[in-house]
């Protein structure tokens, strides 16, 4: 085990503390860890805590509580503090009440340089002590862990600070008070009263920030600081990096606090996928080859943890973001930071690094390529491209289906989708209720889930891997009607095929004889709401238990749906990728990147169309990336918008056709089934999900993806329905918010 290290005598008395040695003893040179080791000349007990303050030349600062032991403390300091540069340290008793005494510094400022080479290495015994470093805290007294929380709740973050005011002289010292008598051995004797405390010295001039001061800390000592970042190993740095930047700068700062980031973990890497065309093999599986060679990614649940040896540039985050009138993003708050917020009328966002990507074919079939950094011939995701057309270092994914709060659309937690979605009313959903570039699903978010699951799971059979609630169409009448109760009782064959933390809706339908989920009845009990638990009736009859505030009661009409899935529950999985309970049983919404998707709804695209060209069902596609131009009006789509080069075409009308190619149009950010139906198609062979196209000769038709909780096997990512108007709203139709559609075209 390698680290850096200090020595330093410390004396109380003379309230000084120096480097034992002239020189730094270094013994690391990767940066990672810092060992401060302090000896103390005074007689102090084992068990007295001392509190550590650093503070960094830039003004970052923490703190610490350090234990004695044999008149010594260690403390290894781990990446949290940027420790390049100069240093000042100090330290201080902690008093039996909690109050910080004698406050001592060190003599001169530390000099610690970049980059240290030595081959030393500690002792064994010394690695031991420094491996147990972690732990030192856990047997605190009660007080002293209260005063902890304390310290680490208010400084988590650091602090930039004005210049500091002229020190007040020390006061005097207080009386030390009497000890106490020695008790009978084993127990402890009475602790004598402490001292007066001597006065306080003058307390240094106030210094306040004026604006012009703040102006000049945002133009120099921000980007002073990003340059001097050290590589950051995890995104808690990134994390607390922003803390850091948005507790003191604003939020505005914070885009250019993520750009460094990236900037500072490159991945150079090409990441490739490749597979058979299908006239050679009907194979799903897809080849990884270059830096993907290798890689892997084991889907999590809520009781197994997810693995995977991709890299930190594939990491995504939770964020909070919004767009203003001209298209600009702005990065809020990320998920670990205070001011993060994900319930209520706010939306929550996956943020994506931007990579860049490219598509081709050679005799045998189709590449696809992604890079994190700009490569000629690759193209970046047109969510990144901003409006000047520049592009952005990350892009931005809704993580949930939208949801209604305040009668507008959010990507919020802990809600019911916003069912009776369309292209339509999308336009006044987002653009007209919110902002001109807020819209419904973007395709190319659509496209990113597609790619990602092909080059991380490395087959294009969706289902195989990631099912989603796809497959969970059950509709039963109670069982056994009760009063006053917050369950439902029904046959227990059908209760064993709706899972726990899935969703049901409990309607009367008295004389009703449609069971269909759009109408109302089938809801005026419960509506969309969660299984928390089972009960056992008889052999025949199991309860569900419903996750609701106020009691129902049910008759011998009450009838049980299941519904789509209440966003949030990817907190329940146990990584960025999964479903709980199972990942492939079909009545589990699925989690991508962080994204919760397959809900048991189609999900309808914002910014795209297809149009009816003849009557063999071929359907051009029609779309922008600009959501200010997103309209009703199909004579003006068709004239601002762009039209794909490529179309889909189905060997069969009003029939499910399994899709047996695809291609990517990766400069308007569109993945279209252009080839489906051939002779050998199916669910488990090629890309193993449908298209379905009517019979219909001219007109349009929205884009719906995914499928519902009825389809089963024809749903999955490639999955389209190209069979209702672009005004058409039903139940199982929802959407998810955008911003990212700034209408950027890529700057030569």
């Amino acid at each position: 085990m390698l680290i850096r290290r200090f020595e330093f005598d410390v004396d109380f008395e003379k309230t000084t503390f120096k480097s034992r040695k002239e020189k730094i003893i270094a013994v690391e040179n990767d940066n990672l860890s810092t060992m401060f080791s302090f000896y103390f000349t005074n007689a102090i007990e084992n068990g007295t805590f001392v509190l550590l303050k650093f503070k960094h030349y830039s003004g970052l600062g923490k703190q610490y509580l350090v234990e004695v032991t044999n008149s010594a403390a260690n403390f290894l300091l781990p990446r949290e503090l940027l420790v390049s540069g100069m240093i000042k340290m100090s330290l201080s008793f902690v008093g039996e009440n909690e109050e910080v005494l004698t406050v001592i510094n060190c003599e001169t400022e530390l000099q610690v340089e970049d980059s240290l080479d030595t081959d030393e290495e500690l002792p064994e015994e010394e690695v031991s002590t420094l491996e147990g470093l972690i732990s030192q805290v856990r047997s605190l007294k009660t007080s002293t862990e209260n005063l902890i929380d304390e310290i680490e709740q208010s400084l988590e973050d650091g602090d930039f600070i004005g210049p500091q005011g002229p020190q007040g002289p020390q006061g005097a010292k207080g009386d030390k008070g009497d000890k106490g008598e020695k008790g009978d051995k084993g127990d402890k004797g009475d602790t004598g009263e402490t001292g007066p405390r001597g006065p306080q010295g003058p307390q240094g001039e106030d210094y306040s920030l004026t604006q012009e001061d703040i102006d000049e800390i945002r133009e120099t000592a921000l980007p002073e600081l990003l340059q001097k970042v050290d590589k950051p190993s995890s995104n808690s740095n990134l994390i607390s990096w922003l803390t850091v930047v948005n507790k003191n700068f604003g939020s505005d700062m914070i885009e250019q606090a993520i750009e460094k980031y990236f900037a500072l973990t490159p991945d150079y890497g090409v990441y490739g996928i490749k597979w058979n065309d299908w006239n050679i093999s009907q194979a799903s599986s897809c080849t990884k080859y270059g830096a993907n060679e290798g890689k892997y990614l084991n889907l999590a649940t809520d009781t197994e943890f997810e693995s995977t040896n991709y890299g930190v540039a594939f990491e995504t985050y939770d964020c909070n973001a919004v767009v203003d009138e001209n298209g600009e993003i702005h990065v809020t708050a990320l998920k670990g930071m205070s001011n993060f917020v994900d319930t209520g009328a706010v939306d929550v966002f996956v943020l994506i690094r931007t990579y860049y990507e490219k598509w081709y074919s050679d005799e045998n079939g189709p590449h696809y390529e992604r890079v994190y950094m700009p490569k000629e011939g690759y193209t970046p995701a047109v969510q990144a491209i901003k409006k000047d057309g520049s592009v952005r270092p990350f892009f931005l994914i809704a993580k949930y289906v939208a949801s209604r709060v305040d009668g507008k659309l959010y990507s919020t937690k802990g809600q019911a989708p916003a069912r009776n979605q369309s292209y339509n009313n999308n336009v006044s959903s987002y653009g007209t209720s919110r902002g001109p570039y807020y819209s419904g699903m973007l395709a190319a978010d659509v496209k990113h889930l597609k790619t990602t699951m092909w080059l991380k799971l490395g087959t294009r059979h969706s289902q195989s891997v990631l099912k989603g609630k796809t497959d969970n169409n059950i509709q039963v009448a109670v069982s056994q009607i009760e009063t006053d109760v917050k369950r439902v009782i029904i046959p227990a064959t059908s209760a064993n095929s709706i899972d726990l933390y899935t969703c049901v809706s409990v309607g009367d339908k008295t004389t009703n004889t449609s069971n269909d989920r759009g109408n109302a009845y089938m809801h005026n009990i419960c509506d969309d709401v969660m299984v928390i638990g089972k009960e056992t009736i008889d052999e025949n009859n199991t309860a569900l238990i419903l996750d609701i505030e106020n009691t129902i009661s049910t008759t011998t009409t009450t009838f049980v749906s299941t519904m789509h899935e209440i966003s949030g529950y990817s907190d329940r999985i146990l990584g960025r990728n999964g479903s709980v309970g199972s990942n492939t049983n079909g009545r589990h919404g699925a989690v991508l990147d962080g994204i919760e998707f397959m809900v048991g709804g189609y999900e309808v695209l914002g910014n795209a169309f297809m149009d009816i060209v003849d009557s063999t069902g071929r359907r051009e596609i029609y779309l922008t990336n600009d959501s200010s131009k997103i309209t009703t009006s199909i004579a003006t789509a068709k004239t601002n918008y762009k039209k794909s080069d490529y179309a889909i075409q189905p060997t069969t009308l009003n029939a499910w056709n399994y899709i047996t190619e695809e291609e990517l149009d990766l400069e308007n950010g569109i993945a279209v089934p252009t080839e489906s139906g051939q002779s050998g198609s199916g669910s488990g062979v090629g890309f193993a999900d449908a298209i379905y196209v009517d019979s219909g000769t001219s007109g349009q038709r929205e884009v719906l993806c995914f499928g519902d909780l009825l389809h089963g096997s024809p749903a999955g990512v490639s999955y389209v329905a190209a069979i209702l108007s672009v005004g058409s709203a039903y139940w199982l139709i929802l959407g998810r918010p955008s911003i990212c559609g700034s209408g950027g075209e890529l700057s030569v």
